[in-house]
């Protein structure tokens, strides 16, 4: 949905999250992770504290999805993350999300649902 009047950054936003998720990158690029980290173990260590955060993210989604602010400091921290773990399209949707309340204000419906499937993928991946 894109309300009038419609932004440059929405409309873009609009068009292109949906193109984001079907990305053909790997929901978890261990190639570029290894470049962050350096090392297997470290990697290994560093996936093990993402799981949980991301688990603590799910169930905190609808308490932050009130609190634009809050949630967009989040995705920045997240985004941080996502390049130490190699969760590449996380961090795409990551970065939509985060782009879409700081222009909008307010957390829509389609933003978080597409946000939300990236974030199950991408714990079902790390599983």
């Amino acid at each position: 949905v894109i309300e009038k009047p419609c932004r440059v950054a929405s409309l873009a936003y609009a068009l292109g999250a949906p193109l984001d998720a079907a990305s053909s990158s790997p929901l978890l690029d261990d190639e570029e992770a290894l470049k962050a980290t350096g090392d297997a173990s470290v990697l290994q260590a560093l996936r093990t504290l993402f799981r949980d955060d991301l688990e603590e993210l799910i169930r905190e989604m609808d308490t932050l999805a009130n609190d634009p602010a809050v949630l967009v400091e989040r995705m920045h921290r997240l985004r941080s993350a996502c390049g130490f773990c190699g969760a590449t399209r996380l961090a795409v949707q990551a970065k939509a999300l985060q782009n879409h309340l700081a222009e909008t204000r307010w957390a829509s419906p389609a933003a978080l649902r597409r946000f939300r499937q990236e974030l199950e993928s991408t714990l079902a991946a790390l599983a």
